[in-house]
């Protein structure tokens, strides 16, 4: 039968396994602050292109369509246009307004207002 003995005290061993650790740990850290990292970059990226985001009323919709505002909105109401339905009334962006462009098969009126190019 064999004894087992007790494993014996190996310091250089055991400092060098710490050391891996410690790496291994300091590489999963990194990992995570470059995650981070890109996160904020693509967060910035949103927020500035949500500050180059036009909002136009449904009385200048209309206005670039080049027709009433009460005409706009029952065509909205029919067809179903897009627009933010966040508060009344509602709202659009210039990419609504050429969707509805595409909806309706037509060009859209040149408005110096709308800062628009027609379709």
């Amino acid at each position: 039968m064999s004894v087992k003995r007790p494993k014996r005290f190996e310091p250089t061993e055991q400092i060098e396994d710490a050391f891996q650790k410690l790496q291994s740990a300091m590489l999963e850290a990194k990992a995570a602050i470059d995650r981070v990292e890109w996160l904020k970059d693509r967060l910035l990226e949103s927020v500035k292109k949500a500050d180059e985001v036009t909002i136009f009323t449904e009385a200048e919709a209309a206005e670039i369509f080049g027709v009433t505002p009460r005409l706009f909105r029952d065509a909205r109401a029919k067809f179903n246009f897009p627009h933010i339905a966040f508060g009344m009334p509602p709202k659009y962006t210039r990419e609504h307004l050429e969707e509805i462009a595409a909806i309706l098969s037509t060009d859209i009126k040149r408005s110096p207002a709308a800062g628009l190019k027609a379709a």
